[in-house]
């Protein structure tokens, strides 16, 4: 069992946005496959798209907001509504929480962020906690980090 904030033991306030949280969200929630390794460019791998396409490189999901909103898309469609808010020292709070009649803040995840150029980041990390609320329940199995 993890710690709330935490998703297989990895502190997600703590995963900067990159090519590492795209990647666990790619796979966890919209369908990307990781394929085989590109020999000439360290740590890359092609993706395959649910399109079909293959892909050399993930969209930039926690610093792109555009692309951001397909992960809080993605969620809506399993039942996941979405909120943000910015606290007047700048910090940005990002919640997702399950849509159900009465709110339940057992199941309620939430990320922050210290400015608003940053929310892309927090739609990901809250994702991740999303994804440790799923698999506490044993609705989704997660993929190793």
């Amino acid at each position: 069992m993890t710690k709330r904030g935490q998703s297989n033991s990895i502190n997600v306030d703590e995963i900067p946005a990159g090519w590492g949280i795209d990647g666990l969200i790619a796979e966890r929630f919209l369908g990307f496959v990781k394929g085989n390794p590109m020999p000439a460019v360290p740590y890359s791998f092609w993706w395959h798209a649910p399109d079909g396409k293959v892909l050399a490189e993930l969209p930039k999901f926690s610093e792109d907001l555009n692309k951001a909103m397909y992960v809080v898309e993605a969620l809506f469609k399993i039942g996941w509504k979405y909120g943000t808010t910015q606290n007047t020292d700048g910090e940005v709070v990002v919640m997702f929480a399950p849509n159900e009649k009465e709110y339940d803040p057992n199941r309620a995840v939430k990320a922050r962020v210290p400015s608003v150029h940053l929310t892309a980041l927090a739609i990901c990390r809250a994702a991740l906690l999303v994804a440790e609320v799923l698999h506490r329940e044993e609705m989704i199995e997660l993929p190793e980090m």
